[in-house]
């Protein structure tokens, strides 16, 4: 399976890829986080066209389980951040991931 790609990471890979110095990456990345977490925080949905659409959900007040103890557990109501990758994500991770499990990786 994969590794993480972590945030320094994708600095360098997009410096490489857009031939920018680092800190202008980390300042483009930083800038796109920084809005993306506005719009959330605002009640926005972000649709990003065959990527994915980062949209927010309340979850309600329900009973859980302490995986240690077993006790029953309150869990209050609170949004949470969900994600759906679009179609052409989809179509293209099931190709790439099909293509290396059957020995046709390029």
């Amino acid at each position: 399976m994969g590794e993480t790609m972590i945030r320094s990471q994708l600095v360098s890979e997009l410096a490489r890829r857009l031939f920018l110095r680092e800190r202008h990456a980390l300042d483009y990345v930083n800038t796109l986080v920084g809005a993306m977490t506005d719009a959330l925080v605002e009640g926005d949905r972000i649709e990003l066209r065959r990527f994915g659409t980062f949209y927010i959900r309340m979850r309600e007040e329900r009973l859980g389980r302490n995986p240690l103890s077993g006790t029953q557990v309150q869990i209050p109501r609170r949004y949470t951040v969900l994600f759906r990758a679009g179609k052409r994500l989809r179509e293209e991770v099931d190709f790439q991931h099909s293509a290396e499990t059957s020995g046709h990786a390029e």
